[in-house]
């Protein structure tokens, strides 16, 4: 995957003693978990500049036929390839299987691999997943991000069931100043059914960007 948001793979090979290895692109990070450990959510101006690029990313992969299936701010790290200039690329596709045929799946089509609490409510009861999956993780890291909080917690049964089943609170009664087209948006990625969200990443990408547009100093805060 040869793309500006993901992170690239420049060469692998099998070490003397037969363990696999890659050769990957050096980021100098910090990675948006980390970011957010510090900071706790971002400004609605950041995540204009993020989630598009995300978008962009999983829509490049998923026109190869590639899902993520573990997209989480663990797996978005930063990188300033000059003084004050930063992207944010994704990293691991380790658990993506690839949706054209089952002799090139990684993983398979009713396996649950991955991070609960990202995790879309297919992933979690063996259903068939597809593009419209991450979607829904896009929604929960836009949601972490301009929520300060993911859309559930608990245990990590507790958190399947949320997924499954579970209604979050609305992004905009933790932020009542956000533009209430752009936190419809994000609920909408929220969706139980894939077929509620939007179609996918790029539409995802377009939806918010469109719904996102404000003025005054929300934009900084």
């Amino acid at each position: 995957l040869r793309h500006p948001h993901i992170v690239s793979i420049l060469d692998f090979n099998v070490d003397d003693e037969d363990h696999p290895f890659l050769v990957m692109e050096l980021l100098n990070g910090p990675s948006m978990k980390d970011e957010l450990a510090a900071k706790g959510r971002m400004s609605l101006a950041e995540v204009q500049t993020i989630v598009p690029s995300l978008c962009a990313a999983l829509q490049f992969a998923h026109d190869l036929g590639i899902v993520h299936r573990d997209l989480k701010p663990a797996n978005i790290v930063a990188h300033e390839f000059a003084p004050g200039q930063r992207v944010y690329k994704v990293v691991d596709f380790g658990l993506a299987n690839l949706r054209e045929t089952q002799e090139t799946r990684l993983t398979g089509p009713h396996e649950f691999l991955g991070t609960i609490a990202y995790a879309s409510p297919e992933q979690l009861t063996g259903a068939v997943v597809d593009a419209r999956s991450d979607v829904y993780s896009l929604g929960v890291i836009a949601f972490r991000l301009l929520g300060g909080r993911l859309p559930f917690s608990g245990r990590p049964e507790e958190l399947l069931e949320a997924h499954i089943a579970g209604t979050p609170p609305h992004l905009l009664e933790l932020r009542p100043a956000l533009p209430k087209d752009a936190g419809e948006i994000v609920m909408r990625a929220l969706s139980k059914s894939p077929e509620a969200r939007p179609p996918s990443a790029g539409a995802f990408a377009s939806m918010f960007a469109a719904r996102a547009q404000t003025t005054g100093d929300f934009l900084k805060s």
